[in-house]
């Protein structure tokens, strides 16, 4: 047996699927499992969806077991195993584009249950995956994101607080709520500033955008500005209504950046303490906490010491031990 990893999703913008997809691909050439990637990059003809399913099943050779990375794989392919990042379609399909929440919703609630191993990035997607596909509860392994330290650099002296937030397009994302909170905020701090990292992406319903006094939007920016941005910022603001897992703060948290998030089962169990976190959708309580951050070096400081302590329970050594176990269990002829 060898593992295929369905690599659809590598040649498109990098977010937080394709980031988790690369990990993954690196995770299993440190494994050193037989294994190898097929991608749209030469395809001619058909690609995106009618690619994955159409075409990359032809490419598979006989007990080839293929690893789906970002939420989606061939319908009528059993022997797969399939990431799920969260059930935001599920839930709310009112954040999706038309076209793309249909497909999502027609495909996976008959993928889901079809397929070999299911691997969720977080506790609390797989619990959720269990209660709305029950007969899966046996196969779902959880393998979250990793980090790796990349350390704080100071701001210059003086330097105005910054606020930053990442992923103004997807509207779980909450960009109103932090818009009204920096505001808020910004009434006793003129001189905050705010960083709005992203676009708004195809495959969300359309959203109303417009900076604010105060924010600079840079749209889509390479990882090494994220990472200055991170190292840079006060703190990072993620006062998302649902995720899957929340890799934006974790990457702040390991640029030695405090995180904010919003009060969501997910950010309790992955982050716990290292986090403040602020009721969903509640402005005023998000720009008092802003302006906390802001007032108080202290707190910054144990919320950088508590990130740190975090990004630690999710290096690449733990990932390559929880997706070791995952294919063990799923696919033991192929860990031999």
């Amino acid at each position: 047996m060898a593992l295929v990893l369905n690599g659809r999703c590598l040649h498109r913008p990098v977010t937080g699927v394709e980031r988790y997809a690369l990990q993954l691909e690196a995770a299993l050439q440190r494994l050193e499992l037989p294994f190898r990637t097929l991608t749209t990059r030469h395809a001619s003809g058909f690609t995106g969806h009618l690619w994955e399913q159409l075409v990359l099943p032809l490419r598979l050779r006989r007990h080839d077991l293929l690893l789906g990375p970002a939420n989606t794989g061939p319908l009528l392919l059993r022997d797969q195993v399939l990431v799920v990042h969260d059930l935001a379609w599920l839930h709310h399909p009112q954040w999706f584009a038309g076209a793309f929440g249909r497909w999502y919703r027609l495909l996976l609630p008959a993928l889901i249950p079809r397929v070999r191993g299911l691997l969720a990035v977080s506790g609390t997607v797989a619990g959720e995956l269990a209660d709305r596909f029950p007969r899966t509860a046996g196969r779902i392994h959880v393998v979250p994101p990793a980090t790796a330290p990349t350390g704080a650099t100071p701001g210059a002296p003086g330097a105005a607080p910054l606020l930053l937030f990442v992923g103004p397009g997807d509207p779980r994302k909450d960009v109103g709520t932090f818009q009204r909170a920096f505001a808020r905020h910004r009434e006793r701090h003129p001189a905050s500033q705010a960083v709005v990292v992203g676009d708004a992406g195809r495959v969300f319903a359309s959203l109303r955008l417009q900076p604010g006094a105060g924010e600079t939007w840079t749209g889509r920016v390479d990882d090494a500005a994220l990472r200055t941005l991170m190292r840079r910022a006060t703190a990072l603001v993620m006062p998302s209504r649902m995720e899957g897992f929340g890799l934006p703060a974790l990457e702040a948290m390991s640029a030695g950046c405090p995180v904010i998030t919003s009060d969501i089962p997910v950010f309790r169990e992955v982050f716990g303490e290292a986090v403040l976190h602020v009721p969903v959708g509640d402005a005023a309580t998000l720009a008092n906490a802003m302006t906390r951050l802001v007032n108080d070096p202290q707190l910054r400081a144990s919320l950088v010491q508590r990130g740190a302590t975090c990004c630690a329970r999710f290096s690449t050594q733990a990932q390559d031990a929880a997706l070791r176990q995952a294919l063990a269990a799923l696919a033991p002829e192929l860990c031999g």
